[in-house]
């Protein structure tokens, strides 16, 4: 079985859900291992939920 990582930005998007359960589906038909880590500006994201992982990111307008 093939391991991937995959990454979503703006984690708490509205359609960020969609977008896992739809990664997640077509990897279980392909025999693919999915591990889903998600990035939002936003540290309380719903994204914990569905993710593996979650990281905050700076905003685009940070120096940082």
């Amino acid at each position: 079985m093939k391991n991937l990582n995959i990454v979503i930005t703006g984690a708490g998007a509205p359609g960020a859900r969609g977008t896992e359960y739809a990664l997640r589906a077509g990897a279980k038909e392909q025999g693919v291992k999915l591990r889903v880590i998600g990035v939002d500006r936003n540290p309380n994201v719903a994204a914990r939920g569905f993710c593996e992982a979650v990281y905050e990111v700076p905003s685009t307008s940070s120096p940082s």
